[in-house]
């Protein structure tokens, strides 16, 4: 198509994507001269940009590596009605993430890896129905990965992103080392976590029952010791030591009930600002390995669709807690929430059912 066609351009999209990359770079690194005019963006004189031949609208915009220090405009650039990619990868971009950015519907592929972004990622990104690859690693972001409802590949390794959100996602999760699982294999873990956890299950079960039959053949009822090292508070930032007694209590935000002798003690955002690498997941749970600013390691458990209040979850987990056997991991807390139950234990090397059936460590 020749120049004179792309002459015809919008110029309203033009000035949206000037402000967008003015906002990008301040600086005018990329030395781009408006001369008070509105240039066309189909031109071909615009670097990075790339507009559909027939309906002359920006799809693509590609501005890597390119030492650029601004902040992403997001309003503006969503008046781009048929930007499919954007990547800013490898530059100096700061602030936060737009909330504002979930108004670019049509997005199948943002890259914004490898800048100074920070703050929580918005949890209206989810509404991006269309997006098929999201990455935003080497940031310091923090908080949850949305609930991406599409297969999405993610990428957040070297970020403080927690992942044990309840993404409801056939997402392909892209750990530290950057390789996803391909399908066949993401199957056939879905499978042996589903063996593991239904084997969990059956045992604790079973060793439960046995506990509570040899008690009552001896004329003893079961006492099952409630652990008086509750840690609990009002808010994430406000907490106070507790007791077993504290559980029953409605209305009140809690953070973990601890068990065992050692002095483990954390808090969820303690949790939420420490590295987190995903090592399986199901439908009915999924499993993380995290390693908290003091180097210590733990394995969280993130239990899904689990329809039981926050009160009996706490109780059963106590029972769970307080059981000893030298062939259980013993359990380290629990957290229950309105959006969270959790199960931590001591991370162990190959410790699980899976890694032997896959013949792989965790």
């Amino acid at each position: 198509m020749g120049m004179g066609a792309c002459r015809s351009s919008s110029p309203s999209e033009s000035k949206s994507l000037i402000q967008f990359i003015q906002a990008a770079d301040p600086e005018n690194i990329l030395r781009l001269n408006w001369d008070g005019r509105i240039p066309d963006h189909c031109s071909g004189m615009w670097m990075g940009i790339k507009c559909d031949v027939l309906s002359l609208h920006v799809t693509e915009i590609r501005l890597e590596n390119l030492n650029i220090s601004g902040t992403i405009d997001a309003d503006s650039l969503c008046k781009l009605p048929s930007l499919k990619f954007l990547s800013l990868a490898t530059n100096h971009i700061a602030g936060d993430i737009p909330k504002s950015m979930s108004n670019c519907l049509g997005l199948t592929y943002l890259n914004l890896s490898s800048n100074m972004l920070n703050g929580i990622v918005p949890a209206s990104l989810e509404s991006l129905k269309n997006l098929r690859s999201f990455d935003i690693s080497n940031n310091d972001l923090t908080g949850y990965i949305p609930h991406f409802k599409q297969e999405i590949e993610l990428v957040y390794h070297n970020t403080m992103i927690s992942a044990i959100s309840d993404n409801k996602t056939d997402a392909t999760m892209k750990t530290s080392d950057g390789k996803g699982a391909n399908k066949k294999e993401e199957k056939a873990h879905r499978l042996t976590w589903a063996i593991t956890t239904l084997t969990m299950v059956l045992l604790i079960a079973f060793y439960s029952l046995f506990i509570f039959f040899t008690d009552k053949k001896n004329g003893r009822a079961t006492q099952v010791k409630e652990n008086k090292e509750c840690v609990h508070g009002s808010s994430a930032s406000n907490h106070t030591a507790g007791t077993g007694d504290d559980i029953e209590k409605g209305g009140e935000v809690q953070d973990f009930v601890f068990f065992g002798d050692r002095q483990e003690r954390f808090t969820i955002d303690d949790l939420l600002t420490s590295a987190a690498d995903i090592q399986g997941q199901n439908i009915y749970s999924s499993l993380y390995k995290i390693r908290l600013k003091n180097s210590s390691i733990f394995a969280v458990k993130r239990l899904k669709n689990l329809h039981v209040s926050g009160d009996d979850f706490k109780q059963k987990a106590m029972r769970i807690g307080n059981l000893k056997h030298p062939n259980l991991l013993p359990l380290v807390a629990c957290h229950s929430s309105d959006h969270e139950k959790l199960l931590i234990y001591r991370y162990q090397n190959s410790g699980s059912l899976s890694s032997l059936l896959s013949s792989k460590t965790f």
